[in-house]
């Protein structure tokens, strides 16, 4: 999957935190949304604030 350019959207953050909650790392949580590592990242620690 191509890594996606725009930036994720509330349910791609929520996505993202639902599936740390388990035990994939970031690194592989990008892959699957084709998202990068850093924009896993901020969409968590969005999240948490």
């Amino acid at each position: 999957m191509a890594q996606r350019t725009e930036p994720p959207t509330q349910a791609d953050i929520e996505e993202a935190y639902s599936l740390l909650q388990t035990p994939m790392t970031k690194s592989a949580i990008a892959r699957r949304m084709g998202l990068s590592k850093y924009q896993v990242y901020r969409a968590i620690k969005k999240h948490r604030l």
